[in-house]
Parts: C-alpha cells; structure tokens; sequence
C-alpha cells in the first residue's frame, strides 16, 4: 500500500515505521521542519528496549507532495484534525480510504465533514511511543498491546482488510472489530480517568493508583463517563471499568501517558476532546459532569500558565 501519515508524532511515526519497515511505501507527514529534515537526512530512529532500529521512510511537510495515496492515516492531535484532513486532500484520490487511530472523540465527525464518510476506517490502539528527538522515536508500549479497526460504513471492505492485514504483518496485535465504538469508549476512560490525572499530579500511572485520594476521584471520573457514554448508546459497566483501570495501571505501573508528558513538556494538550469533550457532551444530554469539568479546567490553567511556574 502506499500510505501517507498526516501527524509524524510519536504514534504516527510508530505506526508508519512497522509499516515502512514491513515494505510499504511511507510517507511520514508534519509541520516540523527539523524533525522532516532529520527524517530525510537520517531516516526514522525507532528505539525498543535494547532494539535500536533505523528506517527509511518518505518525509515531508505537505502531504500534497506523497501524491495521491491508498490511504491516509491522521494521526494529529484531534484538535488539529480538521485542518490536517484539508491539507491532505491532494492526497486523497477517487479510491482513498483515510483512517484514525487518535485518541479522543469527535475525530470522524471532523473527518467526515471532508471526506466521505463510506471512505473512513477508524479504531483505537494501546500502542505507546514517545519522540525522543528530531527523527527520533522510543516505542513505550508494545507487548500487549492491541489496536482494532473498523469502518464508519459498519461494515467490511477491501481496503479494511488489506490495512488490517498490512499492520499484522508487520509485527503487530491488530484485528477488525464491529464494536470499535465501544473500545473507544473504553480507551476514552482510560484518557479521562487515569491519564489526564497523571498530568495534573505528575506521576506515573502505577504510583498514581496506588493513592487511595486518586482512586476517589477516578472512581468519580470513571462514573461520569458511562454515564454520558450510555446516552450516546454505548453501555460500559462503571464497576468493571474502574477494576480494569486499576489493575492495567498497576500492570503498566512505569507508564507515562502522553498528556503527562505533553504538561512536562510544556505543550498543548488533548485535554479538550478528552475530558473537555465529556463536559460539553453531558451538558447537550443534561448529565452533570463536575470532576471532568475540574480536570479539565485544572490542565487548561496549568498550560496557561507554562511561562509562570514558580521553581526553587
């Protein structure tokens, strides 16, 4: 296939680079001009515990220069999504699938007011990568991980499956699934109710759960998310989310989510399509939402405020 990655962050970069490796034909987009620079000059380092990897991919600023594609995956930050889906379009032909794997909700509708919708794959993945540099990736998470696709179309295509297949034969834990909407739910969960609690505390997701304070509020958290996931008619039980939270925080106790690492970084966070998402979809169904509307508004003033720490 030949495949243009709107987003070269740590994830698309991950994504692109199994597939590049694998004997695709990449082209890893973004707006960066160093990190585009060291990836045509070097190719993209792809670091794995001990496992260090160099991987020749395509790179450039304009997606307009991979030409049109087989498919385009948008791996941005969903708050730059619709702009990047219209940079894209000279890649998107008659016959273009465009994907994500983004976190957060609201994504599709974004794409969709571009590209029609018949044309869009979508799903979640547990995957973890951090950029380490310019042109430079560490990949975080990988045993264990898993990343389900499925169409907006619900139902099956070539091209789902010839992506799926593509991201399985290059090494990874992929498969199509009817009930992606639900694992999306499930990951947002995850993002609004550990994640998002790491970037305001600091830690770790492991030490984070081990505080029994911590495990109130994402109690709390994890409550007000199904409730607003039910209105949107997907039923996840609040009692087992917050089981599986727990104990895949304590399994993946060393992990450093990405909005964790966007704070430490001094960076714009997802916090909008993930709790701030909840906020403003609970207050169209009439579901309070206070502890999303408290983490939310505590990571927007942590990033206002970036310039103005106090330090010792």
């Amino acid at each position: 296939m030949k495949i243009c990655v709107v987003g070269a962050g740590a994830m698309g970069c991950l994504l692109g680079g199994y597939l590049a490796r694998s004997g695709h034909e990449v082209w890893l987009t973004s707006p960066s001009m160093d990190h585009i620079g060291a990836l045509r000059e070097q190719g993209l380092g792809f670091r794995h515990g001990d496992s260090v990897d160099r991987i020749s991919v395509n790179a450039a600023n304009n997606p307009a220069d991979a030409g049109v594609c087989d498919l385009v995956l948008v791996m941005t930050k969903s708050k730059d999504t619709l702009a990047a889906i219209e940079k894209a379009t000279p890649a998107i032909g008659d016959g273009t699938y465009v994907a994500t794997l983004q976190n957060g909700i609201g994504n599709v509708e974004q794409l969709s007011s571009v590209v029609d919708p018949a044309r869009i794959l979508f799903g979640v993945t547990s995957l973890g990568a951090a950029r380490t540099g310019p042109g430079e990736i560490e990949v975080t998470a990988l045993d264990g991980a898993k990343t389900f696709v499925w169409s907006v179309a619900d139902e099956p295509s070539n091209v789902l499956t010839e992506f799926v297949n593509s991201l399985i034969a290059a090494g990874l834990d992929v498969a199509e699934a009817p009930d992606v909407k639900e694992r999306v739910w499930r990951k947002l969960c995850l993002n609004c109710c550990i994640s998002a609690l790491a970037a305001v505390t600091g830690l770790k997701v492991g030490p984070l759960v081990e505080m029994s304070s911590a495990r109130t509020l994402i109690r709390n958290l994890v409550e007000e998310v199904t409730a607003v996931a039910a209105k949107e008619d997907v039923t996840l039980d609040a009692d087992s989310i917050f089981n599986e939270l727990i104990e895949d925080s304590r399994r993946f106790a060393d992990h450093a989510p990405s909005i964790l690492m966007d704070v430490l970084s001094q960076r714009k966070t997802e916090i909008d399509c993930l709790n701030g998402a909840i906020v403003r979809t609970g207050a169209k169904l009439g579901i309070p939402t206070p502890y999303n509307a408290a983490i939310t508004s505590l990571i927007e003033t942590i990033e206002q405020s970036y310039g103005n720490r106090i330090t010792i």
